[in-house]
């Protein structure tokens, strides 16, 4: 394997020797006869450069699409991980929102029906009558009421993001692909190597275009993950305001039942 190596760098230096042998032999030409033909000269220069640029590196531009390839596709993997996890926050928090407002609508609403029961109690206590049992029942009430709605209230938020993971795991089946991609362009040099360093270019040019092909196709895909991430947030959000609607609906009539078995509870003292 070093023997093969060091053919290769020797064959490499080779190529540059010679484009150097023929670039100082060029230029000592161009000294001694400069006044009749500077310009074929100049050009002969630069014809010679190029075609040292061209031969004296072929695996090193090899080489830098191999990294060009392995750097997109990592770049990617980084943006679909940062848009799984964004997307899960988001949907997560929407529905944390939604929640926290049902929950302060019903705390208000309570406290303000608790406080009136109170109210009476106190008036019936005035007139000697002892209503403390109905406003400890009404209290008890209440908090059953609110206990209940919050605790199905977090449920609903817990199902909104078991359910955006899930439908998110395309995103995890992506990044392990791209995964993929990276060590197979990783690995396209060491399977390439050859003390004959045209059958290693060859190789790498090769197995570098069909790993572009399946980089380009893995591309497609992860092209559409933010349109599908955005539409499967939206439904779930959606999903979960009616979840969490539909739970704490019931609460204002029982709230205001609760309220009224009071008010009888203490009128009958």
């Amino acid at each position: 394997m070093l023997i093969n190596y060091l053919s290769i760098n020797h064959s490499r230096r080779r190529y540059k020797q010679e484009c150097n042998y023929s670039y100082l032999s060029v230029q000592f030409w161009y000294y001694t006869v400069v006044g009749r033909t500077s310009m074929k000269t100049v050009v002969a220069l630069c014809l010679l450069a190029v075609f040292c640029t061209v031969h004296a590196n072929p695996l090193d531009i090899l080489r830098q699409g191999v990294e060009r390839a392995r750097n997109d596709v990592r770049d990617t993997i980084n943006k679909l991980d940062r848009l799984r996890s964004n997307t899960v926050q988001k949907t997560v928090s929407e529905s944390v929102h939604s929640l926290s407002n049902q929950k302060m609508l019903l705390i208000k609403f309570s406290d303000t029906m608790i406080k009136a029961i109170k109210n009476q109690t106190e008036a019936a206590k005035a007139k000697s009558k002892n209503a403390q049992t109905c406003y400890d029942n009404a209290l008890n009430l209440f908090n059953g009421i609110k206990a209940t709605a919050m605790q199905n209230g977090d449920q609903c938020v817990e199902t909104a993001k078991t359910s955006i993971k899930n439908q998110l795991a395309f995103i995890d089946d992506l990044i392990s692909v791209g995964q993929q991609h990276v060590a197979r362009l990783d690995s396209i040099f060491p399977n390439c190597f050859s003390g004959n360093i045209f059958q290693m270019q060859q190789c790498v040019a090769l197995q570098l275009g069909q790993a572009n092909q399946l980089v380009k196709n893995w591309f497609a895909g992860a092209n559409r993950a933010e349109w599908t991430a955005a539409s499967a947030s939206r439904d779930i959000s959606r999903q979960s305001n009616i979840c969490i609607a539909s739970v704490f609906k019931p609460t204002n009539d029982q709230i205001t039942d609760a309220t009224y078995a009071a008010y009888e509870c203490i009128k009958n003292l």
